[in-house]
């Protein structure tokens, strides 16, 4: 038989516990945060015509533009330039799934979740070019 101070000691370590999860799950998603805010991904195009930056939501941060790239006519530059931004922003996405799993595990939800939000806004921008064989797919 419990007493009213057991049942009150067994509710105050239930509460505890669950501050010190909630804790735990915020640092973790700080963490996550983190290192995905610092993300940058720096691609040149195949023949050097141009280089792209996009920062960690994929937005285009920079653009160079090499002498090669003056001798394209305006829709193959075009073209040069939107199919090296998708291939950034590819990499971007796999880098970002990388960090969240790295950080929470390929399990958790917050590493899932994270997922699913960047294969949802950047998921049409194909594979990655250069993502390797193992690449952590969630």
């Amino acid at each position: 038989m419990t007493t009213g101070s057991e049942a009150y000691l067994a509710a105050q370590q239930q509460i505890a516990s669950w501050v010190e999860q909630a804790q735990r799950q915020e640092a973790a998603a700080y963490a996550v945060q983190s290192r995905i805010e610092a993300l940058t991904v720096d691609r040149w195009s195949p023949h050097r015509e141009l280089r792209v930056v996009v920062d960690h939501a994929g937005m285009l941060a920079d653009v160079e533009i090499t002498e090669r790239a003056l001798g394209l006519g305006p829709h193959a530059l075009s073209r040069v330039l939107m199919d090296t931004l998708r291939g950034a922003r590819a990499t971007l996405r796999e880098a970002a799934i990388a960090a969240a799993v790295e950080v929470e595990g390929r399990d958790s939800p917050l590493a899932r979740s994270l997922s699913q939000e960047y294969r949802t806004t950047l998921g049409a921008d194909g594979p990655a070019p250069d993502a390797p064989e193992d690449h952590p797919t969630l």
